[in-house]
């Protein structure tokens, strides 16, 4: 049997039946206390938890996996799964009326049986290599799990018949110990970090994805294709495909049960079905395939997400708005919550709701502005009280990283029917929603809490961050945020398992089309990797990516950036966490450090700095989709940092807050309008806070965290500002080169910066220029060789109404105002 080994590593884990540890279909009750039992390291089988029997199409059910159009693994671990009668592989030669792509150019594997046992393998190698394999179910013993390679190929496999689970385990390859280099899984055992062996239920059927046709050119033409194949279960009585349920959702958010032999068939020569979908409107489409036994008993659910829309999305395109949910606007007033005695007013609840996000996506508030993608924070029931800080004031959980429940959504912001409402209305428009999912901790009421203690770091065996001799960093893993604040475990497999199948319950369930990841930096690399890896083995087909980015909060150093070792901690500890395993991107907490506070906050660094540390993120950073930000949930806002900058350590109302800015300071809103403009112009899916396209002011957390205001609620430098940022998130949807195109500096001075955006696949340009300085500025920059422009060409300034025209040596001249910017393409 073939391994197929790839760089890229998508497991096909639930669907091929290769590993266990797919989603399970609910989360334990508290009333379950044997639910997910503790796990037990003495008992190798006991290790992560059997797959459960779902209900056909269970909407708490997480789906399994997908395989594009291989059928194999591919990974170092694999699944002996074989055809009835012979033991053989599949015969690629299948025929039927549906048995492949339609163009033979795929074809459907036969019916075939699952197998308990699971196949190891490492190479290739040299000849006479001693390979074994050693873990927990083998008591780790080097010598007792050998790996050979009888047909002298190099490549050196065992089988295992091992019982569900996830077990830890790594190889031994002529007396060194190493990760699998084959299996980007991770399991922990005694605080290490192993390679991790999923090994599913082999007695249940599954379904795999054998092969797909996505035409999604937009305009109520799109196309869909999938052709999945069933496996039984072990000595499984066989498929009852008249039991079976295929369903698709629309870009209207309404699932519908397609018709057998009329969008989607059955062949039972092969045992797989195909759908067939056509004239699929523009939005986000998803179908959904759940089959069952003779038995009753079900699969895993498949889940098809895609969209159909002009031009595929790439997540660069994104301009990514951040919304604290429950300072945003208040739509429903009927999930208004009491205030709590002893809280500051700025910690209370105050009535925002997904109801009032809905609002705004319906009246076009986003659209407006150019906004592809909304971040909320996080959707989890939270405490029912305020709990006492450990500075002695108290506030309640409005924020939501305070999570109670895995999978309730908190009324006191709607509830889940608000959330799907949000979801189905931003995806009619375009827009993308990603949630927030707390990695890192739970609350001490948490409903796994009672459950499991063993799943959770707990004070005073942990310190508490930002107490003497617990820096945030040097105890990044044995820390904790607060004493009522218990850390999540990630190093039990039995916790990673349920948290992950959390996540998939997340996205699947609300439809997201994405996660931030709080607090990275905390957890074992392995539970980050665990999670990317399952996303993308769950929920991404071709064309389809779920967009999973994280807060990995580092600082910056002032150094030469030219030296090998400047700020090598910092960017070293963002990027271990991204891959194509892993997190596609993270806010840029260094180059917010470097450029959006010491230029254009602090103004101790000029758009020389700015330039060369924007291009050093580039640097460090290529490959993924950093998230640039002016300011967050998490940092003093912009405007106040100028105009109150002694207030922006304080918090409390009995402290010294800062103030709206007064009208004759419309210099703080030309300097955030500049920022922004940097912001949003240079390469990533910049970040945009509520509040800050039109400089809502505020102090620390939570003072940073006022109720949004809108257009009747504004000063005419807000006006003015919103209407800045308007346009420069138009012109940045409307500009691919500015989403896409490589950042060309085209002139660098303490207080003027040109740089070109330069889309080398379609040769489009954009020009940006900066002007920091309190007067006007004329400069002259040349145009990069590769753009191609030719003279007498004419660009437009899309924040106004400036045109210039090329010259005959490629040159343009730019007239800027004081504390202004341009951007301009033809």
């Amino acid at each position: 049997m073939d391994t197929f080994r790839a760089t890229a590593l998508l497991f096909t884990a639930c669907s091929m039946g290769v590993f266990a540890g797919c989603p399970s279909a609910e989360p334990p009750s508290r009333a379950d206390a044997a639910a997910l039992p503790p796990h037990d390291a003495s008992n190798d089988a006991s290790v992560g938890h059997p797959d459960a029997d779902a209900s056909v199409l269970d909407a708490t059910h997480d789906a399994g996996t997908t395989d594009t159009g291989t059928g194999q693994n591919d990974a170092g671990v694999e699944q002996n799964d074989a055809s009835p009668g012979d033991g053989s592989e599949p015969d690629a030669g299948t025929s039927g009326p549906d048995a492949g792509s339609g163009d033979g150019s795929s074809p459907t594997p036969a019916p075939r049986e699952r197998s308990q046992e699971t196949t190891l393998s490492y190479g290739p190698t040299h000849a006479g290599a001693s390979v074994f394999a050693a873990g927990t179910f083998n008591q780790w013993s080097p010598t007792a799990t050998r790996l050979t390679d009888p047909d002298g190929d190099g490549i050196y496999t065992t089988s295992l018949s091992l019982s569900p689970g996830l077990y830890p385990y790594k190889l031994v390859v002529d007396g060194s110990w190493m990760l699998d280099p084959a299996n980007d899984y991770r399991a922990y055992e005694g605080g290490v970090e192993n390679s991790g062996l999923r090994v599913p239920d082999a007695t249940r059927p599954l379904l795999r994805l054998v092969d797909q046709r996505l035409d999604i050119t937009g305009s109520g033409r799109g196309k869909a294709r999938f052709v999945v194949a069933y496996d039984e279960g072990m000595r499984g009585p066989g498929p009852a495909p008249e039991r079976f349920v295929v369903k698709h959702q629309n870009e209207r958010g309404a699932a519908q049960t397609l018709t057998r032999d009329v969008e989607w068939r059955w062949d039972p020569g092969t045992w797989s079905l195909s759908v067939d979908l056509a004239g699929l409107q523009d939005g986000k489409h998803t179908v959904t395939v759940q089959g069952v036994n003779e038995n009753g008993q079900s699969t895993e659910a498949l889940w098809f997400p895609f969209w159909v829309e002009p031009e595929p999305f790439d997540w660069r395109d994104a301009l990514i708005y951040m919304i604290v949910t429950d300072r945003f606007k208040n739509g429903d007033q009927g999930n208004d919550s009491a205030p709590f005695t002893g809280v500051a007013s700025n910690a209370q609840y105050e009535g925002g709701d997904l109801e009032g996000v809905t609002q705004a996506i319906e009246d076009g508030y986003f659209e407006r502005m150019g906004v592809t993608a909304l971040w909320l924070t996080p959707f989890n029931r939270g405490p029912a009280t305020p709990p006492e800080g450990e500075n002695g004031r108290r506030s309640s959980g409005y924020h939501g990283y305070w999570p109670v429940e895995p999978r309730q959504v908190d009324p006191r912001i709607g509830g889940e029917a608000a959330l799907k409402r949000m979801v189905t209305a931003a995806h009619q428009r375009g827009i993308r929603i990603l949630g927030d999912f707390v990695i890192n901790h739970v609350y001490e009421t948490h409903a796994y809490v009672p459950l499991h203690p063993d799943w959770f770091g707990t004070y005073p065996s942990r310190c508490v961050f930002a107490t003497p001799g617990c820096d945030w960093t040097e105890h990044r893993l044995d820390g904790i945020f607060s004493t009522y604040m218990p850390d999540v475990r990630w190093e039990n497999p039995d916790t990673s398992e349920q948290f992950i199948s959390d996540a998939l319950w997340w996205l699947q369930t609300f439809d997201l089309d994405g996660l931030r990841v709080d607090a990275v930096k905390h957890v074992p690399d392995g539970a980050v990797f665990n999670l990317g890896l399952r996303v993308a083995e769950t929920l991404e087909v071709d064309g389809l990516n779920v967009f999973l980015t994280g807060e990995t909060a580092m600082g910056w150093s002032d150094c030469n950036p030219n030296d090998a070792g400047c700020n090598a901690d910092n960017y070293g500890t963002i990027a271990r966490y991204l891959g194509p395993k892993a997190l596609d991107g993270q806010f840029d907490f260094v180059l917010h450090h470097a450029a959006a506070f010491k230029v254009f906050v602090e103004e101790s660094r000029n758009l020389v700095h700015a330039a060369v540390w924007t291009q050093a993120s580039i640097d460090h950073f290529q490959g993924a989709t950093m998230t640039p930000f002016i300011s967050s949930h998490d940092t003093p806002r912009f405007i106040s940092a100028i105009t109150h900058p002694e207030t922006i350590g304080h918090q409390w109302p009995d402290q010294n807050l800062a103030s709206q800015p007064s009208q004759d300071r419309t210099d703080a809103y030309a300097r955030l309008g500049l920022a922004q403009t940097w912001n949003l112009t240079i390469p990533g899916a910049p970040m945009l806070y509520y509040g800050d396209e039109y400089g809502e002011y505020g102090s620390h957390d939570p003072d940073n965290r006022h109720r949004m205001r809108f257009a009747n609620d504004r000063n005419s430098n807000e006006t003015n500002l919103f209407e800045w940022i308007s346009a420069l998130g138009r012109a940045r949807q409307g500009l691919r080169a500015l989403r896409r195109g490589e950042l060309v500096t085209l002139k660098a001075a303490p207080d003027f910066w040109a740089y070109a955006r330069l889309d080398k696949d379609t040769q489009e340009i954009a020009v940006v220029a900066l002007n920091r300085s309190r007067s006007a500025v004329t400069e002259t920059v040349s145009l990069p060789p590769a753009a191609q422009i030719t003279a007498g060409a004419e660009l437009q300034n899309r924040l106004g109404s400036e045109r210039v025209r090329v010259d005959a040596e490629r040159q343009i001249t730019l007239t800027l105002p004081a504390l202004s910017a341009q951007v301009l393409a033809p």
